[in-house]
């Protein structure tokens, strides 16, 4: 399914017949809930959609340094991270503290990894700053530091994503299968645009209906961790 579809079958809530036929200010809720719904969608049920939020990247360690900054469209290191040149897997350190010591805990002194290639890795999830955008940016610390610039093999997950006007136009893609789309993101969109202002149910009989579809995509997705 493409954003073109999804957004024109979530304008029946409204009664309106495509993205051209809605004002500005419909056509930015219509855009939230949407967006709302792939965001709920992405945190209850990752399982489902493994496939299509796993993602392998190539992250380049430079020269002389122990850290690179990640995309902002990753959510989190999975792992493996694999040196590329000779792909061999880095070791997961789990606390910064383990990252800290990690040279004298497991090769006896601080300076015992000199020169070698990276031989593990710690991805840190925190702002990088009390001013940071809500966007969490994601570190990957190295250890040792290569003395070569090091591209390094990463297994992530990829946030949800946002569409815009843009993506209808272009007729985007919405990552994910379509039987999932028909059964959990248009019914969550639906339900969250039934609370507009915009939602006229003079019969009272819709906004149950829509009730009820959002809540078996919610317990698909509950079913599914």
């Amino acid at each position: 399914m493409n954003v073109t579809q999804a957004i024109d079958a979530i304008y029946e809530v409204f009664g309106i017949p495509n993205n051209a036929s809605a004002p500005e200010i419909m056509r930015r809720r219509i855009f939230n809930d949407l967006n709302s719904a792939l965001q709920l969608i992405w945190a209850k049920g990752h399982r489902l959609l493994d496939y299509y939020t796993r993602q392998t990247i190539t992250a380049t360690i430079s020269a002389n340094s122990n850290n690179v900054t990640l995309d902002d469209s990753v959510e989190a290191v999975l792992g493996p991270v694999k040196r590329v040149s000779d792909g061999v897997g880095l070791r997961p350190i789990r606390t910064r503290g383990e990252y800290d010591s990690f040279a004298s805990i497991y090769a006896g002194s601080l300076t015992a990894l000199t020169g070698a290639p990276p031989q593990a890795y710690f991805a840190d999830e925190k702002r990088p700053s009390p001013d940071a955008a809500d966007s969490t940016k994601i570190t990957m610390f190295v250890v040792p530091s290569p003395t070569i610039n090091t591209a390094l093999s990463v297994e992530v997950s990829i946030k949800a994503p946002a569409f815009t006007t843009n993506d209808y136009s272009a007729s985007t893609i919405i990552p994910m299968p379509h039987n999932y789309a028909e059964t959990l993101l248009l019914p969550i969109a639906r339900y969250l645009s039934s609370s507009s202002l915009f939602f006229a149910d003079k019969s009272k009989q819709r906004e149950p209906l829509l009730k009820a579809e959002y809540d078996r995509a919610l317990k698909t997705l509950e079913e599914a961790k």
